[in-house]
C-alpha cells in the first residue's frame, strides 16, 4: 500500500464538525504503527506522501500504536496524586473515545524508559486553547519545546517536537510546566526512533534457490517456505564471507552479485527476475566506532530470517498483511569495528524483497557491500 493511492472511507457522526485538516490527520494515521526515517520523517508505515514533521500539527489526537496513552503514563508520574484520568471529552467534544491526564497543578514530572540510544521524534497529544495555556516540554530539564495555540477555544492537539531528540538507554525525565492558562490535559506521548535506511547499495546478493516442486536444490524438495528458511541450510550460509559459487542440482553455479544502487528497498525481483518459491540471501556490513544496542526496523515480501555477527537475531518472520516498511522491530548489540549482516528471504507471490533499518544517535555508522574473500581462504575474520 506504500506504493499507490488507495481510496479510505471515514465514517462521520452526525452533529459533530470536523475541519478538513482533521479528517485529513485522521485518514493518515489510520495505518499505525509510526514509521519514522531519515527521509519519511514522521510518515505514518506504508504511506506514501510527503508530510514532513512539524511542530504543531491541529486535529483529534490520534495515538501512534505504540505510545504511551494517559493509563501509561499516571503511574509514571512522580507523583500520581498531581493528576487524574479523565475522558477526552473533558478537553473538547470531537476528542472522543480516550482518556486524558487532567491536573490544574502547573506541572508534571514523569520518567518515560528509552530502550536504546538513539535519535528519536516526540509527539504529544494534549488539550490547547482557552483554559489549556502554553506548556513548555523539557527533557532532562532542557526546555525543547512549547505545547501552545492561540485558539479561545479548547480543542485537542498533537504536537510532534520541532527537533530530534539525542537520547542515551535508560529513564529520561519529562516534565510539563504550564505557563499560562488553568488547566493541563495530556493524552499520550510518543517517543519514536529515527531510523537510518540501509540503502540497497550497500548489500550484494545471491539466488533463486528454488523450493518445492521445482526445488532446484535436493534439500529444498518438497519444502515449504517455513522449512526452507529455518531448517535448511543452503551454501551461502556455510561460505559466508567468500566469494564461493552455489552450485545447483543442474550445473548452474550462482555468485553473489552487487544489489540495486538506488533506494532502500532491496529487490531481489529486479536481481533475478524470480518471485514466489525463490529463496535468496543478501549481505552487509555496518561498522560503528563503538559497541551499543540498537533497535532494527524491517518489513518484507514475505518471509524472512536474519543473522548479526553469525546470531540469528530472527530466526523467522512471516509477514502480516500487505508489506509495511518498518513494520518489525529488534534490538541488538553491535559490536566496535565491523559487523555483519546476512537477510535470509523467501519470497511472495507478489514482490521479492525487504527494507532494513537501524538506529544510529550519533549518525557514525557506515554501511558497505562485504568484501568476499576468495573462497579456499575461508570464513571472513
Amino acid at each position: 500500500m506504500d506504493k499507490d493511492v488507495h481510496e479510505i472511507e471515514l465514517e462521520l457522526h452526525p452533529g459533530q464538525v470536523f475541519s478538513a485538516e482533521t479528517v485529513l490527520d485522521a485518514a493518515n494515521r489510520m495505518n499505525h504503527p509510526l514509521w519514522i526515517s531519515e527521509t519519511t520523517q514522521g510518515m505514518p508505515a506504508g504511506w506514501n506522501y510527503d508530510r514532513p514533521a512539524r511542530p504543531d500539527t491541529q486535529g483529534v489526537p490520534v495515538a501512534p500504536a505504540r505510545a504511551w496513552l494517559a493509563d501509561d503514563l499516571l503511574p509514571l508520574l512522580d507523583n500520581p496524586q498531581t493528576a487524574r484520568l479523565a475522558d477526552s471529552r473533558t478537553v473538547c467534544e470531537e476528542w472522543t473515545g480516550d482518556r486524558v491526564l487532567l491536573t490544574e497543578e502547573p506541572a508534571l514530572q514523569l520518567g518515560l524508559t528509552v530502550p536504546v540510544d538513539g535519535r528519536y521524534r516526540m509527539a504529544i497529544g494534549h488539550g490547547a486553547g482557552g483554559v489549556f495555556g502554553p506548556v513548555q516540554v523539557k527533557i532532562g530539564g532542557q526546555c525543547v519545546a512549547t505545547l501552545a495555540d492561540a485558539c479561545p477555544q479548547e480543542r485537542g492537539n498533537v504536537t510532534v517536537l520541532p527537533e530530534e531528540l539525542r537520547l542515551t538507554a535508560g529513564e529520561v525525565t519529562v516534565a510539563f510546566e504550564r505557563q499560562a492558562g488553568t488547566r493541563m490535559a495530556v493524552g499520550f506521548i510518543d517517543l519514536a526512533p529515527v531510523y537510518r535506511d540501509i540503502p540497497s547499495a550497500a548489500w550484494t546478493g545471491i539466488g533463486p534457490f528454488l523450493y518445492g516442486e521445482r526445488a532446484s536444490l535436493t534439500a529444498l524438495a518438497g519444502v515449504d517456505e517455513a522449512t526452507a528458511l529455518q531448517s535448511v541450510v543452503l551454501p551461502p550460509e556455510q561460505a559466508h564471507g567468500t566469494d564461493a559459487p552455489a552450485v545447483l542440482n543442474d550445473g548452474t553455479a550462482l555468485h553473489w552479485q552487487p544489489m540495486g544502487e538506488d533506494g532502500d528497498w532491496v529487490d531481489f525481483f529486479r536481481l533475478t527476475g524470480h518471485k514466489n518459491g525463490s529463496i535468496h540471501y543478501a549481505a552487509t556490513r555496518i561498522h560503528s566506532a563503538a559497541a551499543c544496542r540498537v533497535r532494527f526496523s524491517f518489513g518484507m515480501d514475505y518471509w524472512m530470517r536474519v543473522w548479526l555477527n553469525g546470531e540469528a537475531v530472527v530466526p523467522f518472520q512471516e509477514g502480516e498483511g500487505a508489506i509495511i516498511k518498518g513494520q518489525f522491530t529488534f534490538d541488538a548489540d553491535l559490536r566496535a569495528g565491523w559487523n555483519d549482516v546476512l537477510v535470509k528471504l523467501a519470497s511472495g507471490s507478489g514482490g521479492n524483497g525487504f527494507w532494513l533499518a537501524v538506529t544510529d544517535r550519533d549518525r557514525q555508522f557506515e554501511f558497505i557491500r562485504p568484501t568476499l574473500l576468495p573462497s579456499h581462504v575461508g570464513e571472513a575474520p
